[in-house]
C-alpha cells in the first residue's frame, strides 16, 4: 500500500514538472526577434505606447526604413533632429515611416509631449 507521504511526494513531483515545463519556450515558439539592428534596405519599427518610444534607442544600418506606430489613444508626432524629418499628427494605429540614409546619431522627439524622446543610431 502506498503511504500518504509517498502520494504527497508524487503529486509534488508532478506539479513541479508541470510548472518547470511551463517556464521554458514552447518547441514551436519562434526565436525572439531582435529589433536592435536592421540590415541594409531593411525595415525596423518603433512603437509609440504609454507616451514612450519603444525601444528608446535603436541602432540600424544606413538605408534602413524606420516605421513608428502609434498605440496610444492620443495623437503624437515624430521630429528627427537636424531637420531630417517631421511627421504630421499620428493618430491611434497610424504609422510614419522615414528612411535613414546617412550615418549618424539622430535624436527623436514628440513636440506634443516633450518628455517623449529617443535616439536612432545609423551605422
Amino acid at each position: 500500500m502506498i503511504s500518504q507521504r509517498s502520494r504527497r511526494l508524487s503529486w509534488l513531483s508532478v506539479a513541479l514538472s508541470v510548472w518547470l515545463a511551463s517556464c521554458g519556450p514552447s518547441p514551436n515558439s519562434p526565436p525572439p526577434a531582435s529589433p536592435a539592428l536592421a540590415g541594409p534596405s531593411g525595415t525596423s519599427q518603433i512603437l509609440i505606447k504609454d507616451f514612450k518610444f519603444i525601444p528608446a534607442s535603436l541602432s540600424i544600418k544606413a538605408g534602413t526604413q524606420v516605421t513608428w506606430v502609434n498605440h496610444d489613444d492620443e495623437a503624437h508626432n515624430v521630429i528627427i533632429s537636424d531637420g531630417m524629418g517631421r511627421s504630421g499628427a499620428i493618430d491611434t494605429d497610424e504609422k510614419y515611416t522615414f528612411k535613414f540614409n546617412k550615418p549618424g546619431e539622430y535624436h527623436i522627439r514628440c513636440s506634443m509631449h516633450h518628455r517623449m524622446a529617443g535616439t536612432v543610431v545609423v551605422q
